[in-house]
């Protein structure tokens, strides 16, 4: 045996008879230790970091992931290889008609809408995702619904709602919110395609998948500035102060509005997805992503 590889450093033991290579994607246990169960920051800083500087290689997604393990676990940066995640084969432009008909009337989703995929973690900053729609919503007179996509589980990390729909009620758009639940990748390509626009105002992100998938699919991208999501999303997406509330819904209803502003994203969304990595031509495919 040359090697063994480890798709999560949890699973890599401190001491190891071969050579290992192991999987970091990103570090948000320690950029935002409060938001994980106590200790887990600290083993993430210690075992993982100790497991990390022994291995032969890590692998991870993003120049930003890259610059984290270096400056936080003391990794030397020429032991570590990013490789940029893939989107799956489901996620391709499906043009209006039956089939995304079909699918938006099974989820009961109306048109027009703006779309929000990914978990409910503090960092998803869906407070104010929330807010800079229903602002967007007041002051350009738009007639989009927020569609936020996810299987619902009060009380878990990753899919307790109940944060997003107490901001929903605050401002007043409980009728203008869609929680479709659970969405399989097919379904979530015709979301995409439908999508008047990806909304992604992450504060962190160690790649940002959803990015990469709305492009293959000829979506708009409204996202963040901070994290990787810059590195990934380049000049193809509209880049916005995750913490600036004012500013985020002022680009957000500038894009489902301006045509021309539309007509030149669309240029550069086929470019980039172009571009976009596959998993046969060294882009990493996740097997587990979020509904």
């Amino acid at each position: 045996m040359d090697a063994v590889f480890h798709l999560h450093p949890y699973s890599v033991p401190v001491w190891s008879p071969v050579p290992r290579i192991v999987s970091i994607l990103d570090l948000y246990q320690l950029a935002d230790p409060a938001a994980f169960p106590p200790g887990v920051g600290l083993y993430y800083r210690t075992v993982v970091g100790l497991v990390a500087r022994r291995s032969a290689a890590v692998l991870t997604i993003s120049e930003v992931s890259k610059a984290h393990i270096v400056r936080m676990l003391a990794v030397p940066p020429d032991r570590i290889t990013v490789l940029p995640l893939a989107p799956d084969e489901a996620f391709r432009r499906i043009p209006p008609g039956p089939q995304r008909d079909g699918v938006l009337h099974r989820l009961g989703v109306e048109e027009p809408f703006v779309l929000y995929h990914g978990n409910q973690r503090p960092h998803k900053n869906l407070r104010r995702l929330v807010q800079a729609f229903a602002l967007a919503r007041r002051r350009f007179g738009l007639a989009h619904w927020l569609v936020i996509t996810g299987k619902e589980e009060p009380g878990s990390r990753e899919r307790d709602f109940t944060a997003v729909r107490i901001a929903v009620r605050a401002e007043g758009i409980d009728r203008f919110v869609m929680f479709p639940g659970y969405v399989t990748d097919g379904e979530l390509a015709a979301l995409y395609s439908a999508a008047g626009a990806l909304f992604l105002p992450s504060l962190m992100e160690g790649f940002g998948l959803p990015v990469v998938e709305g492009f293959a699919c000829g979506t708009p991208v409204v996202c963040g500035n901070r994290g990787a999501l810059p590195e990934v999303a380049g000049d193809a997406a509209a880049l916005v102060d995750p913490l600036d509330v004012e500013g985020m819904a002022s680009v957000l209803g500038e894009v489902l509005t301006n045509q021309g502003a539309a007509k030149d994203s669309d240029l550069l969304i086929s470019a980039a997805a172009e571009q976009l990595p596959s998993p046969m031509t060294g882009g990493i495919q996740l097997f587990s992503r979020c509904g």
